[in-house]
């Protein structure tokens, strides 16, 4: 008999409105901290909540699951599915891998041994992207190893690029640092920002939205050209925090480069963990390769 897949990730996965239902997609919450408050993404606050906040410049951020709460979620779903495959915000931005295999600790071994825990060295909406491949896959039961590979090929062929309309939200959550080798103090400018192995990295330096905008679609366009080489197709998603208006207009430009439908390049609000960090006005777009 052929073993039952369930999938899992932590809620720093965007992800279009009901496709979490649809797919079986379970989501773990991450902790809003509100002026030292604790909110669960999705329980009790939602995204136009946290852009409200970020605005009225209240002390947002973000805490990942409790190791116990990870253990809670995989002990229900190991109920229904022989396998699970937990999905999780790259380590080097959040402490959410680390507890979810400190959680294993907390199983016993046949339970968590048939947990396979993944770093998807990205974040958002690309997050969002390999979740949805793999539960996609995951109803046909495939073969483990094959799974595995595809999985870790998924991970490494993920792209994201992304701006941001103000600088000051991730030197507030502390994300600056990997950037100021490049940018140091010019809070000013709205770069173009990728992500390299899990860690963020500047893609290229512009000055003003309308410039940034350009610059991202260039990434968009470099990156996909490089995906190409390898596969006949790419699929692209556009995410937005508290700027459908700026997404459309992404889309829409991207629609008419590589020749898609709008509803083949999806928009998603990004979630209260992404515009936490990036604040409002920020603009992404990841690829995934067919």
């Amino acid at each position: 008999m052929d073993e039952t897949i369930g999938v899992i990730a932590d809620s720093t996965a965007d992800l279009p409105s009901g496709l979490a239902k649809k797919k079986n997609i379970h989501l773990i919450p991450i902790h809003i901290l509100v002026n030292n408050q604790d909110h669960l993404h999705g329980v009790n606050i939602v995204n136009q909540e946290v852009v409200e906040h970020l605005k009225q410049k209240h002390d947002v951020s973000t805490s990942p699951p409790f190791p116990g709460e990870y253990t809670e979620n995989y002990q229900k779903m190991m109920r229904r599915y022989d396998r699970v495959y937990s999905f999780h915000v790259s380590k080097e931005l959040s402490n959410c891998y680390s507890s979810a295999n400190n959680s294993l600790e907390l199983l016993g071994e046949q339970v968590s041994s048939a947990i396979h825990i993944i770093d998807t060295r990205t974040v958002s909406i690309a997050q969002g992207q390999i979740v949805n491949r793999i539960a996609g896959i995951a109803r046909n039961n495939p073969d483990t190893q094959r799974l595995n590979q595809y999985i870790n090929w998924l991970v490494k062929h993920s792209m994201l690029f992304f701006v941001v309309d103000n600088l000051f939200w991730l030197k507030r959550a502390g994300k600056l640092n990997m950037l100021s080798s490049i940018f140091g103090k010019m809070l000013d400018i709205k770069p173009v920002i990728g992500m390299d192995n899990g860690v963020l990295t500047p893609i290229e330096k512009c000055r003003g939205k309308e410039s940034a905008v350009e610059g991202l679609i260039r990434g968009v366009q470099k990156g996909a050209a490089t995906l190409l080489n390898q596969r006949k197709d790419v699929e692209i998603w556009v995410g937005h925090s508290d700027t459908l208006l700026g997404a459309t207009q992404i889309q829409e430009q991207l629609c008419g480069i590589f020749k898609k439908e709008k509803s083949a390049v999806p928009i998603v609000e990004m979630g209260p963990t992404m515009t936490a960090h990036t604040g409002p006005g920020c603009l992404c777009v990841s690829l995934l390769p067919r």
